[in-house]
């Protein structure tokens, strides 16, 4: 019976080729000619808001991507300030000076190495000298001149405006902080050079421009340009091979605020050569963190967007000619006004040719396509027409072993979740003096999130391990790494080791064992109700957060370590305190909360973290997890998860 109605179902259809024919024209011919008919109308209006739409978006991109290069500059900045080996090398006195100078020479050349976009990285004493840097031209300069120097010997992290070296004679951003003792006694400073033409690539990039623009063309923008201006309308980055308008100001600076920016001193240049562009200036600075203004020339006009930056007081600006938005449509238009006529009479005559060679072809695929459905994966077709058809049939023929395969993958990602959501806590441990939760919601079907709570301390009722982590990646690889971070933990809780000792051995096993790049976060906390005590060592982690419901303030559990399988032999030091109060909240997660975006590409941050805490603090963690997750579900919105999604919620009781 299901036959014979298809071939009844194929038999009604013999009028194919009429449908064939009307198809094929609608297709080819309305579609050309609307949209013909539309560029031959548009008017100049529309084509200006196309440009400035596309160029403030690509401003955009480009300014939260050099945000994120100064974050990470920053990052590693603190790092080095706080590592012990800088201070060592700061203290050390004659006779041990040359084991601290090769231990804080080791601390550069890694974080050098691990990051192509520094030109250098150096230390000075509190005189301002060098003292350890891997360019030898550093140790023993007296670099008191410069700001970034003056601000960190004063105790402020400080990130300079773009600069050319005096040493390379390279421009760069300059990172500069204290190195305090315990007493908080500065010691010296730490700085770290960002690569100005690192920066220049960064904005190439993601505006795929390649031009090459003299002085006196800039006026007329007849070349795609991208460029990094400053608060004072300074050109301090751009796209410009020949660097012609490198260090030159929109409009004509006064004599007072050129004698204030020094270009000679910051960057080698004895003026600041207007480009007479009054109308960007005009309208991007002191006036709109991200617009878009039409640039009158004397050939024309251009289209320029821009952006600002959130770290630093600078825009980023990118150009088109506006005829480059003008000139594809009239060809545009041109062309499909052609094709209609060609496609139109091509369509008409292969519609009626082909009507009956493509339907015998067409119903076995259906029938094909259905017996697959069913579950029938040995189905396969043989037809001989040597055009798209047999192509559509091979390929059917080659998509039903590996649809099969599919299936087969599907289910086992599927037992692998099982398996990997089995090895997560199902419940959480009941300790006297703390109420305790903890949620993972995975992006993939395998994901790299983990948390763990160990308790091998059977003489220890009231102590607790409580331990999140987070895998780079998603998808069986970096389950894998999540899976092993978890059997080394457990493996050294359960011999008892020393907590920093224990990180330390799980980081050595994971940097041999881990050869494709990955690494792993990990935050550990170790807590005693009785003696409302907590320990912790943090590989890479966000600092928990401890809130305290009488003061009504957050503080960060914060901690120094690389991520796991990264460095060997790298030090992870314990943090603890012996304060803990009833009523506290601890909240630990991992970046997929904070770092969610919604529809409008807004971050969900953890100051709304922090208000669903202060709102959530009398509810038991549980409620308290489920909150925030909950939260940072509804904030996406119906947009699909991008980073798996962790958090374990402490209340002490």
């Amino acid at each position: 019976m299901p036959v014979e109605s298809t071939e009844s179902h194929v038999v009604k259809r013999r009028s194919i080729a009429a449908r064939i024919l009307v198809v094929l024209l609608l297709a080819s011919l309305v579609p050309l000619l609307a949209v013909a008919v539309l560029n031959a109308v548009r008017s100049l209006n529309a084509v200006e808001a196309v440009a400035r739409a596309n160029l403030q978006q690509i401003a955009r991109t480009t300014a939260a991507q050099l945000d994120q290069l100064i974050e990470d500059t920053t990052y590693d900045l603190q790092f080095l300030t706080g590592d012990h080996r800088v201070r060592d090398v700061l203290t050390a006195r004659s006779e041990n000076f040359d084991e601290a100078f090769e231990e804080a020479m080791q601390v550069l050349a890694n974080i050098s190495a691990s990051n192509v976009t520094y030109a250098s990285a150096f230390i000075a004493d509190a005189e301002g000298i060098g003292v350890a840097s891997p360019n030898p031209k550093n140790i023993g300069m007296d670099l008191t001149f410069r700001e970034y120097m003056q601000e960190a010997l004063a105790g402020r992290s400080y990130i300079s405006d773009m600069l050319v070296g005096k040493t390379t004679g390279e421009s760069g951003i300059y990172f500069s902080g204290p190195v305090r003792d315990d007493d908080g006694v500065i010691l010296g400073a730490v700085v770290i050079k960002l690569r100005g033409d690192r920066v220049r690539r960064l904005i190439q990039s993601v505006t795929n421009v390649n031009i090459e623009l003299r002085l006196e063309d800039f006026r007329d923008l007849r070349d795609s340009i991208a460029a990094i201006i400053d608060s004072n309308g300074v050109v301090i980055s751009a796209t410009d091979p020949l660097d012609d308008f490198l260090f030159h100001s929109l409009v004509e600076l006064p004599e007072e605020l050129q004698n204030e920016i020094d270009p000679q001193r910051r960057w080698g240049v004895p003026t600041i050569v207007s480009l007479e562009v009054p109308e960007l200036a005009n309208e991007m600075l002191g006036q709109e963190d991200v617009g878009c203004v039409i640039v009158p020339g004397n050939e024309g006009k251009s289209v320029v967007g821009f952006a600002k930056m959130e770290r630093r007081d600078w825009y980023v600006c990118i150009s088109e000619p506006l005829e480059e938005f003008i000139a594809p449509l009239v060809a545009l238009a041109k062309a499909q006004l052609l094709g209609a006529v060609i496609l139109g009479v091509l369509a008409g005559f292969i519609a009626v040719f082909q009507a009956r060679q493509i339907v015998g072809p067409i119903s076995q695929l259906t029938q094909a396509v259905l017996r697959l459905s069913e579950g029938n994966f040995d189905t396969r077709v043989e037809i001989d027409t040597r055009d798209e058809i047999q192509l559509l049939a091979d390929s059917f023929n080659n998509m039903a072993p590996k649809l099969q395969e599919h299936v087969r993958m599907s289910e086992s990602l599927a037992l692998a979740n099982e398996i990997q959501q089995n090895l997560l806590p199902s419940e959480a441990p009941e300790i006297p003096g703390l109420d305790i939760a903890g949620i993972n919601l995975p992006c993939d079907e395998t994901g790299g999130d983990y948390f763990d709570f160990i308790d091998f301390r059977d003489d220890s009722p009231t102590s607790i391990d409580l331990t999140i982590g987070d895998v780079t990646g998603h998808g069986v690889p970096a389950a894998l790494l999540m899976t092993s971070g978890r059997a080394l933990l457990r493996a050294g809780a359960a011999r008892g080791e020393d907590l920093s000792q224990m990180i330390e051995g799980v980081n050595d096993r994971l940097v041999s064992d881990t050869l494709d790049g990955r690494f792993m976060t990990l935050f550990y906390l170790t807590l005693d109700s009785e003696s409302r005590s907590a320990s912790w060592v943090s590989a890479g982690h966000d600092p928990a957060a401890l809130y305290d419901t009488n003061a009504d303030t957050f503080e960060e559990l914060v901690g120094e370590g690389f991520p796991l399988g990264i460095v060997p032999e790298a030090d992870y030091p314990t943090s603890s305190r012996d304060d803990l109060k009833p009523g506290q909240v601890i909240v630990i997660g991992t970046d997929g909360i904070w770092e969610a975006h919604n529809a409008d590409g807004e971050m969900f941050g953890k100051d709304r973290v922090g208000e669903i805490i202060r709102k959530s603090k009398a509810l038991p963690a549980k409620t308290i997890a489920e909150a925030i997750l909950g939260a940072v579900l509804d904030f996406r919105g119906d947009l699909q998860r991008e980073d798996d999604i962790t958090v374990v919620v402490v209340r002490l009781t």
